[in-house]
């Protein structure tokens, strides 16, 4: 069964919680390959005894039948079980409307689980003029086997695509209205743009609401790494109080330098038919994480819940860090 996190838990509370970190934890190392790095990760379903989350990867070949040495892999479960030191991975089959698996989407950056659906979710597109007439964003269900995804829906972005690099997506319900938020990264000094609107997933169209720009601290010295490249949001989740929580990430290229963090930037509130957001005085940041590129995380309920972060640190593959 979907969870998520429980509507008891108020930003300022989970904020408060987020800091409480054991120091024995660290990074586990899941692939060394990149074609399995992580750039969005969501909740599939939790026990005492295992979490399963979906990932996707940013690969951009476009055919299920290119050969094997290029990136084709989409979709996966990431399986963290008690106990064990290394997490699983088990690809996804990807199939389309039409139940063909030869039509890959390009560069998947984000994925976000739709309240009150169990295993179905929303996938984001980062550079949407690559994804043409198939759309940004996907809606897809998990089938009951857990082997493979199929596409519900797909739909395009209501804002300008051209130029931007859109990190991020989720979705999230907001008294009793489902509404979309989507993230252009931003660049250097360059801030973020948080973008939302209301989502009708069966007409499969997003009406757009409002936008704001968010800028995150340097991770690094710029001026000493002139080849790195400050993204203030590389992930995205909205907790369904409204609070608005990021990753940033700096990204040094296949080999360079990596560094990330974690940030809490405001929280939208139901205002009439619409939602209104309103920023916190300044990012706060929660974990700051030196040598890697986060791209993805996951908040999971309950006593023995926390937060997880996923990685792609390019050549040198995907890890993970949970604090539960």
């Amino acid at each position: 069964m979907l969870k998520q996190v429980s509507k008891t838990i108020l930003p300022l509370l989970l904020l408060l919680l987020l800091f409480v970190q054991t120091p024995a934890q660290s990074w586990i190392t899941v692939r060394s390959e990149s074609r399995f790095n992580f750039s969005g990760m969501a909740l599939v379903e939790q026990t005492d005894a295992r979490k399963t989350f979906i990932v996707v990867h940013d690969n951009k070949d476009q055919f299920a039948d290119a050969p094997k040495k290029n990136k084709t892999e989409r979709a996966a479960l990431l399986i963290v079980e008690n106990g064990e030191s290394r997490p699983r991975i088990e690809p996804l089959k990807w199939f389309d409307k039409d139940g063909k698996e030869n039509a890959l989407p390009v560069d998947l950056e984000s994925v976000s689980a739709i309240p009150d659906q169990p295993n179905k979710f929303l996938a984001g597109v980062g550079n949407p003029n690559e994804a043409g007439e198939k759309g940004a964003v996907y809606y897809v269900e998990l089938a009951a086997d857990k082997k493979s995804v199929r596409v519900l829906n797909s739909f395009k972005l209501p804002t300008q695509t051209d130029g931007r690099d859109f990190e991020a997506f989720a979705v999230q319900k907001i008294g009793d209205k489902l509404f979309a938020f989507w993230a252009d990264r931003g660049k250097n000094e360059k801030p973020a743009t948080l973008f939302w609107g209301e989502i009708d997933l069966q007409k499969g169209e997003i009406k757009s609401l409002g936008e704001t720009n968010i800028k995150t601290p340097d991770l690094l010295d710029l001026t000493k790494y002139p080849k790195a490249e400050l993204r203030s949001i590389s992930d995205l989740k909205i907790d369904d109080s409204g609070g608005v929580f990021v990753t940033s990430a700096l990204d040094g290229e296949d080999y360079g330098i990596f560094a990330s963090a974690f940030y809490y930037v405001g929280a939208f509130a139901a205002n009439g038919a619409t939602v209104s957001f309103k920023a916190s005085r300044f990012p706060v940041k929660l974990y700051q994480f030196k040598n890697y590129k986060t791209e993805a995380f996951e908040f999971i309920e309950g006593e023995n819940g926390g937060v997880i972060f996923g990685t792609d640190d390019e050549d040198f593959g995907a890890a993970i860090f949970f604090n539960w």
